[in-house]
């Protein structure tokens, strides 16, 4: 079994686990907290930023998923006959050296666009504004960031229930492992076989490790479009890698289009179709400078419908 038949199999077995993803439907719109300074960036651009993920607030969050593939991993090897054994050992350097290599850049998302604790925590204690995104201009984008694109750009529902994280990677780890055996027995060569199937292995397991969370999270109703690419080889061209600063340090980002062919969306350019208002701002004032900030930034006829949060929230929060 040679590496483009192994590579026909490995896609057909993430299409397959892309299928069993438990997240139900794409909702029609997903939406993005932000404060004024963040919506008047994304207005005059037409982007929106995907942030390296190893620089996002929780700092904690990629070791919770590491933890539950390095779990699975380990009670798979206690079980496994030696050959097994053997692969998933390589399969645990291949997670980490996977973790070293590439870069996974990361837009998030709420499924509710006016949610107390993203107003607190994302859209300056609600003197902000959620935007509402058309969830199938986010679907297939393609990527013009710097790098080697590793996986398709993927978006997908957040999981925080532990025992469906658990199962998911054990899914995962058994269809390749199956697939181990199979190449095993095609080439009698255990080495080659691992090379061949633990690789692709790891990869999967880390884009699990993306989109898991802690329960304690689950109010977030977070929604994830992540791109990973390969930016640390000494060829790669880093054109389309941008920096902004935060109060620590310096932070590497990427930028999404939001801008889309008018046909797609009933003559709009763009794929923002509502904005609500914070809480805490005032509404009547706010609402005619943003009209007129749509009207120079989009076009009058921009299609964006604005409302009001309506949520009592106290200002001493702050």
């Amino acid at each position: 079994m040679n590496q483009n038949v192994v590579d026909s199999e490995v896609k057909k077995i993430v299409d397959d686990l892309d299928e069993l993803w438990p997240s139900g439907d794409v909702p029609q719109q997903l939406y993005h907290y932000t404060d004024s300074k963040g919506l008047m960036g994304i207005l005059e651009s037409k982007r929106l930023w995907a942030t390296d993920i190893t620089y996002l607030n929780d700092s904690m969050e990629l070791r919770y998923g590491f933890e539950i593939i390095s779990s699975v991993i380990g009670s798979k090897i206690a079980e496994g006959y030696d050959e097994l054994k053997s692969f998933l050992e390589d399969v645990k350097l291949y997670v980490n050296l996977n973790s070293a290599s590439t870069t996974a850049y990361v837009t998030c998302f709420c499924e509710d666009g006016n949610l107390l604790s993203q107003w607190r925590a994302y859209a300056n204690h609600g003197a902000g504004y959620s935007i509402g995104i058309e969830a199938k201009a986010l679907v297939g984008i393609e990527y013009e960031g710097p790098g080697r694109l590793i996986t398709e750009t993927l978006l997908r529902k957040v999981l925080y229930d532990r025992a469906t994280q658990e199962q998911l990677v054990k899914n995962t780890i058994d269809r390749f492992s199956s697939l181990f055996q199979d190449v095993l027995k095609s080439t009698q060569d255990e080495t080659q076989s691992i090379n061949l199937v633990a690789n692709p292995l790891s990869r999967q397991l880390w884009q699990h490790i993306y989109y898991f969370k802690n329960a304690a999270f689950s109010e977030e109703r977070e929604w994830r479009i992540i791109t990973v690419v390969d930016v640390n080889a000494p060829w790669v061209e880093l054109e389309g890698l941008k920096f902004r600063a935060s109060n620590t340090t310096i932070i590497p980002y990427i930028e999404r289009r939001l801008d889309v062919p008018s046909s797609i969306f009933f003559q709009r350019n763009h794929a923002i179709s509502s904005i609500t208002l914070g809480p805490t701002l005032h509404p009547k004032l706010t609402e005619r400078a943003l009209c007129a900030y749509l009207d120079v930034t989009l076009g009058k006829a921009n299609g964006v419908y604005l409302t009001e949060s309506g949520i009592s929230i106290r200002l001493d929060n702050k």
